[in-house]
């Protein structure tokens, strides 16, 4: 919710440009953002979202530090679920590698 306030709001700013090239599209997509961003202020101002907390902290942002903390909780998610895909496909290379030269693998029944 935070990251499409703040887009909004730079887009309603001027910081950030509508890219059309079609003049109506755009000013059709400036209404839409505008609606957009009155939709926005009235749904934080009726939660309260830029109220003051007693320890001078905003909802707002402790909406957008969650947020960015499960952000980056994900991403060390996906890069552990790469390194383990790596070191699974390293392992298998490893023991096809053993199996090749006649040894047999600590994981592998015994043969008899």
């Amino acid at each position: 919710m935070y990251c499409l306030f703040t887009t909004i709001c730079s887009i309603k700013s001027g910081f950030l440009p509508v890219m059309d090239s079609n003049l109506q599209e755009s000013k059709n997509n400036q209404t839409a953002v505008e609606d957009t961003y009155q939709q926005m202020r009235k749904l934080c101002e009726n939660y309260k979202l830029f109220a003051k907390m007693d320890n001078d902290s905003n909802d707002l942002d402790e909406l957008y530090s969650t947020s960015l903390n499960l952000s980056y909780i994900r991403d060390d998610y996906e890069t552990i679920k790469h390194e383990l895909s790596v070191i699974k496909a390293n392992r298998q290379i490893a023991r096809d590698a053993l199996l090749a030269a006649g040894f047999q693998c600590p994981d592998d029944p015994p043969t008899s």
